[in-house]
């Protein structure tokens, strides 16, 4: 079930990609005190469904979401965001569909921030991420 506190377009896409083999979803969940502003946003392969949003509140989700552009590619893709109450702290989100049947995805950041990384059996290719 999606998180209620994503947008309606944000929805639409995560529901387009969820049976897609060659996509990946990533739900990201602001669990900080400040504002995640992005800083960038690449798709080295694939398209997007759903692009970042230019900043996520503190108790929002957002979903960050793309398809492969035919059945020989993956998806692979790097969103960067900045803290708006930190701007030494950037928290980077590198997203895959490749090995098609495995999505992953890799954050980085800088202590004391942590993740929370989870995805389930009927939806491997939505992947949660909730920053701490």
């Amino acid at each position: 079930e999606i998180a209620p506190q994503i947008r309606p377009a944000s929805q639409v896409a995560v529901e387009r990609c969820e049976g897609a083999s060659r996509s990946c979803v990533v739900l990201l969940n602001n669990g900080l005190q400040g504002d995640l502003i992005k800083h960038s946003a690449t798709l080295s392969d694939g398209r997007w469904v759903a692009k970042p949003n230019e900043a996520l509140a503190p108790g929002n989700t957002l979903a960050i979401a793309a398809l492969s552009d035919s059945m020989l590619s993956a998806v692979d893709g790097t969103v960067t965001f900045i803290l708006s109450n930190d701007s030494s702290a950037s928290i980077t989100i590198r997203f895959t569909s490749f090995p098609l049947d495995s999505p992953r995805v890799v954050v980085k950041a800088p202590p004391p921030y942590d993740t929370a990384v989870s995805s389930s059996a009927s939806s491997p290719n939505v992947l949660r991420v909730t920053l701490v």
